[in-house]
Order: structure tokens, then sequence, then C-alpha cells
């Protein structure tokens, strides 16, 4: 069967009038040496070619090939496979063609061969989608490459990607000494693109990374694609955001519109990177696609959800570069670039201080807008003296604002003393009152909001618990202790010392004959406290009464927020009054 094999190959080359030894001579050259045959075996080609008689396929039995071993001959491995395992279409591309490709182990020709194939549904429905379809695909001899076509229904449905698959099977080859195989992609799975949508859009790449190159602008180009439908023209706008990276430093700050005609599935947008030279492991800026139009929408499965996407973009650190200069930066490790932008920040500040923006304002909103703004501009340029959070990683401007918390307070003090002395007011009824109300009054505002936007009280009352520690304990306790190390440290003092002036005919001279001790002389503070504990547990019984009645210790039924209101009202003025009456009726003097 063999021979036969190999004469039949021979004489479709060569042509069907060689003779015999002809044909005998080409075996041996292409497909290696035979033996001889018989006196016999010759005899009765002779006979047959003299009588036209009939070459018989059992012939080929009489001349073995001398060159096989005893087990037989070496098998050869013919394998069918797509050349694509994932194949998308748009719903009206009419046809889906699919490349079949045939190969073998052995660079032996091939021979005929065929596989068949059968179409089978996942979501794509046949006669909806697509026209289901089954066969076979025959391969003549040396074809190694076959094209499917499949084909695909449009229709004016707006409906999801819809997805089917295409199977190779039964695969046959016409050579006796080969085995016909399903190669690496037996079946190619099949998206038809829905193209009567108009299409979401999303980045093709969520996080992108680019390295530094140190010598010139680098441009990436950044694609944005368009799933699930292509009908129609859409835009959407984009523009870029700072991380760690600073634009104008760290890349060209870009932002635009971004277009896709009908039936445009992908784009791009360019952001060009700039050659910093980065020390640093890597700084991060992203990317922003918005406010589509068209009828277009954002996937919600990306970073952003339905009303935007992002990308981000992570530009690396040239390893060789950052070796060079690592040792030389330790000692500069203030970020230059930070600063830059800080010093502009603050210079921001003085602006916004000075010049009111009035964009949106117009007639009695920009008369109001300008009356308060000329009224405390000279607290915004005072305040505008704070640096921005940029410095020292946010610390410098948290001490600074402590400062200036500070100043402030000692001001409003002294403010209410004075305004208390020109009414003939005690100072420790302007303490509980007008300070009182100068220093809690944006405590109070804060509450509010916290109450009105949190789900619990728990934000709101414990803004009120907060403060009142911060001022008792810190308030009380911090300036308390510079005084008693700053009188400790001076020591002993001469009796001419305005200290012995200020404590004169009291017990405290005789207690400490020496001096230097700081000392607070107790006066009506025992009644005003103990009125204040008071009203401080009522308050308390009145939330543990409103959680166990009422469920919560805020809001609920509007009388009884209201209620609840006065009484705790009615709490401070009865805190106030009787704080007050027991001042007065010990006629202090002013």
């Amino acid at each position: 069967q063999e021979i036969a094999t190999m004469r039949m190959r021979i004489l479709k080359k060569h042509g069907t009038g060689i003779p015999d030894d002809k044909v005998m001579k080409l075996i041996k050259e292409e497909f290696g040496a035979v033996e001889e045959p018989s006196r016999a075996a010759r005899r009765m080609a002779a006979t047959e070619k003299l009588f036209g008689g009939g070459r018989r396929k059992s012939d080929s039995k009489i001349v073995p090939i001398q060159n096989l071993t005893d087990e037989g001959p070496a098998q050869t491995n013919v394998t069918f496979t797509f050349e694509h395992m994932e194949y998308s279409c748009l719903e009206s591309c009419d046809r889906l063609e699919l490349m079949i490709c045939r190969d073998s182990d052995t660079t032996a020709p091939l021979g005929k061969g065929s596989v068949m194939y059968r179409t089978v549904e996942v979501t794509a429905k046949d006669k909806k989608d697509f026209i289901a379809s089954e066969g076979v695909i025959e391969f003549d001899e040396d074809d190694t490459e076959k094209l499917l076509m499949i084909k695909i229904l449009d229709d004016d449905e707006h409906e999801p990607d819809t997805y089917f698959n295409i199977e190779l099977h039964s695969p046959v080859t016409g050579d006796f000494n080969a085995v016909a195989t399903l190669g690496k992609n037996p079946t190619a799975h099949v998206r038809i693109v829905d193209d009567d949508a108009v299409g979401v859009l999303a980045f093709r790449h969520s996080e992108i990374k680019v390295k530094d190159d140190f010598t010139d602008d680098k441009v990436v180009n950044i694609t944005v694609l368009r799933q699930a439908g292509a009908k129609g023209k859409i835009s959407c706008e984009y523009h870029t955001e700072d991380g760690t990276a600073i634009h104008g430093i760290d890349y060209d700050e870009t932002s635009g519109t971004l277009e896709l005609d009908d039936q445009e599935t992908e784009a791009e947008i360019s952001v060009v990177i700039k050659p910093k030279g980065r020390t640093d492991s890597f700084s991060i800026f992203r990317l922003y696609i918005e406010e589509a139009s068209g009828g277009a929408t954002f996937a919600a499965h990306t970073d952003g959800g339905e009303e935007c996407c992002i990308c981000t973009i992570v530009i690396g650190t040239d390893t060789v570069e950052k070796r060079r200069t690592e040792k030389f930066l330790q000692a500069f490790k203030v970020n230059w670039e930070v600063q830059v932008m800080a010093r502009e920040n603050w210079k921001d500040q003085f602006i916004d201080a000075i010049f009111l923006q009035t964009e949106e304002a117009e007639g009695c909103e920009l008369v109001t807008a300008w009356v308060f703004h000329i009224i405390t501009m000279p607290w915004k340029v005072i305040f505008a003296l704070l640096p921005p959070v940029d410095y020292c990683g946010g610390w410098l401007c948290f001490l600074t604002s402590l400062m200036m918390i500070g100043a402030v307070t000692a001001l409003i003090g002294d403010l209410a003393e004075l305004c208390g002395c020109v009414v003939n007011m005690p100072d420790a009824i302007t303490a509980i009152s007008l300070v009182a109300l100068g220093t809690s009054l944006p405590d109070t505002f804060a509450s509010k909001t916290a109450a009105e936007q949190d789900p619990t009280a728990d934000a709101s009352i414990g803004n009120v618990t907060g403060s009142n520690s911060v001022n008792v304990f810190l308030g009380l306790g911090f300036p308390w202790t510079i005084g008693a190390v700053y009188w400790a440290a001076l020591g002993a003092l001469p009796t001419t010392h305005p200290w012995f002036e200020k404590y004169a005919g009291n017990s405290v001279i005789t207690d400490y004959p020496s001096g230097g001790v700081f000392v607070v002389l107790g006066g009506n503070l025992g009644f005003s406290v103990a009125v204040f504990c008071c009203c401080a547990l009522s308050c308390i019984l009145v939330l543990l009464l409103r959680r166990w009645f009422a469920g919560g210790e805020l809001g609920g039924h509007r009388g009884l927020a209201r209620a609840t209101s006065c009484f705790l009202v009615g709490l401070w003025l009865l805190y106030v009054g009787l704080s007050s009456w027991n001042v007065l009726s010990e006629d202090s003097p002013c």
C-alpha cells in the first residue's frame, strides 16, 4: 500500500506516461532506496504491458521499501486548526472569513485531506444573528490553508454583543502513514459586535507605564475603545489631572474633545511626557474622559464608573540614571518642583484675598459680595500669610494655623473684656457670654453641618465634647504648664519684684516668701462650675431619654426636636443667668 501511494504521487506529479523503471527511479530519489523487484514481478509487469492489462493494487506488495524496520513505517502527524482562537466582526459585515490551516510534523508532501466543521450557538442565535452551518473542508495535495465563510445577519435591534463558536472535528488524511489530528485552535470563538447601538467608551488599558528617556519629550498615545456598538458620531471631553506628577514639569497638560465617526471603534489621545530625569521610583497623573455626547456612555466596570473613565499614567524611573545621581541627591531630599508650585499657590492666596471673583455674581448678589469682601478683606489678607500645605508635608501650615488661632483668640478675649468694661460688665460674665460665644459659635455651625450630613449623631455630639476637652485640658493645662515652668526657672525673687505687688495682702506671700511661683487665685468659679455640671448632667439625661424613647439623640419628630432645642437653649440661658447673678451679688468691680 505504501508503494502504491508513492507511485500515485509520482504519476500525478510527472504524468501517467512514465515507464515503470522510471517510476521506480523517481521513487528512489524522492522516498529513499527500494528493493529491486524479483524476476517473477518483472515478467508479470512485462506481460501486463504487452496485453494492456491494468495494474492491480496487490502488485505493490511485491516491492517493499528497503529502509523499513521490523516495527513498520514511521507515522506522520497532520494537524488541522483555525489560524486564530478569537474573531470579532460587526453584525453588518455580511460574511465572516476564517482561515483553517493544515500542517505536518515532517517535510514530506501533504496528500489529500479533509476536516469537518459545525457552528455552535452560545448567545448568538441561528437565523437571527448568523446562519448556522456545517460541512466538510477539502484539502487538495499540498494545500495548507482553506478559507471558511460564515453568513452574519444584520438587524436594527439594539442588543449586547453576541457570541457563537465554530468547531472542527473528524479530521481525515489521504496518507496511509499519517495520523490526522486537531491542532491548538480546534474551536474558534466569534464575537458579533452590535453596531446598532451608539457604544460604550473605555480606555484600552486602565494603567499605562511610561519610562523616562531623559533626553527629549516622549509622546504617549492612549487608546480609547468604543465597545458594544458603533453607530453614529459621538464625542467626549478629555483632560489631565495631577497626581504626584505635576503638569508643566512632568508632562504637558492637555484637554480637548475626542470625536469618533460612524462605525469608528477606537481613537487615540496623545500626551507628552517631559524629560525630567526622575530619581524617585515613579510619579503618576491621570487622564479623564467625560461628558460623552451623541448617546454614548462609559463602561460601568472601569475606574470612574458610568460618569467618566480614568486612565492612570505611571512615569517610571530609568534605573541607570537613578543609580548615578542617587548619592548626590541624598543631601537634597526637598522636591524643588513642589516648592515652585507651593510658591505659586501662596501667591494665589493673596490674589484671592485681594481680588473678588465675580464671574457668576450679578445684581444684588454682586453688591452683597462686594460689601462682604471689603469688610473681610483685612482678615483674608492676614490669613493669606499662612503657608500652603505644600511646605513640609503640611506641618508648617498646621503649626502656623495654631499660632494664628491663638492670636485671634487672644484678640477676641481682649476685645470682649474691653466691651464688658465699656458696658460695666464684670470679667467673669464677659468670659461666659461674649468670649464664650465668640469662640464657640464656629463649633456650633460645625455641629449643625455634621448633624445634617452624617447618618448618625456621633460627629455632631463628638465635636462638642472634643472641643470642650481641648478647651479644658489643653487650653488650661498647656498655658499653666508654661507659666509654672517660667516662674520655676526664675527662682527666688527680690521683694521689689511685681510678683509681690500682685499678691500683696494674700496668703500666697506667707506660703511662698521667696516668690517665683505660678499662682492662680480662686474666685467665684466654684458656683459657676457647679451650675455647669448640673446643666451638663441634664443635657446627658435628655440625650439618653431621646435614645430610649425617641430612637435617636437628634432629629426625629419636628415637635420633639423643637422642644429639645428649646430645652437645651434654656439650659445655656439658665447657666449664664445663675452665674451672672452670683457674680453681680458679690459686687465685683470691672
